[in-house]
């Protein structure tokens, strides 16, 4: 009986262990969806005065880097 009663709790345990673990799974994650021409240039359009805020403020390594967040923006296709 004792063997019985071992197996029985070692069978409900991994059972529980086994549905905890499938909730706890992650899904994966779905691609974003493509931007239209508008977005795309609209975005540029923001890097690119987002980089000027920045010359302004002498902070000249993020401004350099936002316009060229805003070219790649301009030169992705549509």
């Amino acid at each position: 009986m004792s063997r019985l009663r071992r197996l029985a709790i070692a069978i409900v345990a991994t059972a529980t262990v086994t549905t905890a673990g499938s909730l706890a799974v992650v899904p994966t994650a779905t691609a974003m969806p493509k931007l239209t021409c508008e977005e795309n240039f609209e975005r540029a359009v923001y890097y690119w005065h987002l980089g000027w805020q920045y010359y302004a403020l002498g902070d000249f390594a993020n401004a350099y880097r936002n316009w060229h967040i805003s070219d790649n923006y301009k030169h992705s296709g549509c």
